[in-house]
């Protein structure tokens, strides 16, 4: 039996990355993107503009959302291309949850790529960074296919379903799913909010993109709440989805957890060597574990 017999392509795309992530957080290697990246050090750097990624990917998640919609609560249908495209990425096909998981999945990550929009282009200050182009190439790509993740792990296009079911909704994984998200939302965006200020003076307006020590809040604990959270958000998205113990989705947030943890620990040990002062006491991620 060939590998593809087994697993579709999505699931090896994201099964191998998480591997790489885990092996590379457990060896004790850098993150991807290393704060001093500040110059240009080669013709493939380019300039890293956050506010892209969501410009680029949030169309297409609406669009996902929309035909998700229209297929499995309205009866309507879906784009064939879509459902050509999903079919071909996720063939063998092995579902694990209903319609309406799926829709509610995809509408909770079309908002999460609204809001990092809205902070981005209104609220975060940045400095000039730089990062090899394959890096925010595998941006877009993990934003673009993560939705069509979500879609593989449920029935068909055109399989009939209902989301109009009050007991469908009353689940125990949608409730804990639904409080992690909007809690690391809440985390999320107050850490983009306490970060932006550290660069305003009193009256609001920008003064520096220079980095300073953030203090307060969760900032006593750990380096990079806004890491924590953003793990916990995908977390709450897999309950939502049913927790699957194997598919694409799940080694996507496997994926997550390992990149959003080896940053954090990239920025501790920067904070640490820029900062005399830095707290001894304080966490890269996770009070109390690292």
């Amino acid at each position: 039996m060939g590998l593809l017999d087994a697993f579709n392509y999505l699931e090896i795309y994201w099964g191998f990355l998480a591997i790489v992530s885990a092996v590379g957080f457990l060896s004790g290697r850098e993150g991807s993107i290393k704060k001093n990246m500040n110059e240009k050090e080669s013709f493939f750097h380019i300039e890293s503009r956050f506010t892209l990624y969501y410009i680029v990917s949030l169309p297409f998640v609406l669009w996902t959302l929309y035909n998700g919609i229209c297929a499995h609560c309205l009866g309507w249908g879906a784009s064939e291309r879509l459902s050509s495209l999903v079919n071909t990425l996720s063939t063998p096909h092995k579902p694990s949850t209903d319609h309406l998981s799926v829709v509610l999945c995809l509408g909770l990550f079309a908002f999460q790529l609204a809001r990092r929009l809205h902070e981005t282009w209104n609220i975060s200050i940045f400095s000039k960074t730089y990062v090899p182009f394959y890096y925010k190439l595998m941006v877009w790509v993990g934003l673009l296919s993560s939705a069509l993740c979500i879609i593989a792990e449920g029935p068909r296009f055109g399989t009939e379903g209902s989301c109009f079911s009050l007991s469908g909704l009353l689940r125990w994984n949608f409730a804990a799913g639904l409080f992690l998200f909007a809690w690391g939302t809440q985390l999320h965006h107050n850490t983009q909010q306490q970060l932006a200020r550290l660069r305003k003076n009193k009256a609001g307006h920008i003064v520096t993109t220079a980095y300073k020590m953030p203090k307060n809040g969760w900032f006593d604990s750990i380096s990079s709440p806004h890491y924590l959270a953003e793990i916990v958000i995908y977390i709450g998205i897999w309950l939502v989805l049913g927790f699957p113990t194997f598919g694409a989705f799940t080694y996507y947030v496997i994926y997550v957890t390992f990149r959003e943890l080896s940053k954090a620990r990239t920025t501790h040990l920067w904070y640490q060597q820029k900062f005399d002062d830095y707290p001894k006491d304080r966490y890269a991620a996770i009070p109390f574990l690292m």
